[in-house]
């Protein structure tokens, strides 16, 4: 009588390691990628509306978070900029959004958290945003 050996399954053909492997990785990185773009805006102080509308030149190449209401849009070119004008401390300050910088839609009579960085000649750029 002969023996029929029976062919162990091979791993590559059940696909559920490697679909729960490339979630596991998904989700370290997207994990890691919340934890530094947090990290960034704890980090960065707060913006002091007084000494920025009276000498907008010392706080050039700094980075601050503005908590503030957008008042109005100065200035919108899709897929380039925008600009938008907010009350801060009972200061108006212009803040320039970049196209490449995302997040929600930006409307009038709403508070926006915003990290910006203070250009050379002291415009206000920002580098993220998030509403409230």
């Amino acid at each position: 009588m002969a023996r029929r050996t029976r062919k162990k399954q091979s791993s590559s053909s059940n696909p559920l390691p490697i679909i729960i492997g490339a979630l596991c990785v998904l989700g370290l990185l997207a994990g890691g990628y919340f934890i530094l773009t947090r990290e960034k805006s704890a980090s960065a102080s707060e913006l002091n509306a007084e000494t920025y509308t009276n000498s907008p030149e010392s706080v050039r190449g700094s980075t601050f978070a503005v908590k503030a209401e957008v008042i109005k849009k100065l200035y919108y070119e899709e897929g380039v900029t925008q600009v938008v004008h907010v009350i801060y401390n009972d200061e108006p300050i212009p803040i320039e959004i970049p196209a490449s910088v995302e997040g929600p839609n930006i409307n009038t009579q709403q508070e926006y958290t915003f990290i910006v960085k203070a250009k050379n000649d002291a415009w206000l750029v920002a580098k993220s945003y998030t509403d409230k």
